[in-house]
């Protein structure tokens, strides 16, 4: 789950991923608690060469809604090379009273 300081037990919404990929191919999905499928968006160069690796941030904006418990799961389809080295969040919180 996504935690941060004195966000335990707080509902959090993730409103956008930035997921580092390294040599890499761009062809995978993001999917939220809810079981939603985000397919990440390929590079022009992706789509023209499928031998291409790549090492870049990747954006994406995954459904999700307000949970104590915001996770996500990176998935393939495909086997493809996928190198992850780093996922960043930001989230909203739910107002406390």
């Amino acid at each position: 789950g996504i935690e941060g300081e004195n966000t335990h037990g707080i509902k959090k919404t993730i409103n956008r991923l930035k997921i580092k990929i390294n040599e890499s191919r761009e062809d995978f999905y993001v999917v939220s608690p809810d079981g939603t499928e985000t397919q990440i968006e390929r590079s022009l160069d992706s789509d023209n060469d499928s031998t291409a690796l790549f090492t870049t941030n990747v954006d994406v904006s995954p459904y999700s809604m307000p949970s104590e418990e915001a996770t996500i799961h990176i998935k393939q389809k495909l086997p493809l090379p996928l190198q992850i080295l780093s996922v960043s969040a930001v989230v909203s919180l739910e107002d406390v009273p």
